[in-house]
């Protein structure tokens, strides 16, 4: 079951799915600029990366888990536990 959770409860090990690709939280931090950096990896070891202005409107991602190794094995892993 996915949970719709605005970014700014996103944190390293959530499993998120955007655009029908699965990736794991590996980081989450502000950036120079002042936006607010979520860094992921796909199960295919693919970096994925958002940047939101902190003052901008809460965006909702589909978590599907959370406490998942941030990894593209741990991913993995966990997708595979969930079937």
């Amino acid at each position: 079951m996915h949970r719709f959770v605005p970014f700014h409860w996103i944190h390293p090990g959530d499993v998120l799915e955007f655009r029908s690709f699965f990736s794991v939280v590996t980081h989450v931090g502000e950036d120079s600029g002042g936006c607010l950096l979520i860094r992921a990896v796909q199960t295919d070891g693919q970096p994925n990366q958002w940047k939101y202005p902190l003052k901008a409107s809460p965006v909702a991602f589909a978590r599907l888990g959370e406490g998942c190794t941030p990894t593209a094995e741990g991913l993995r892993t966990f997708l595979a536990r969930r079937e």
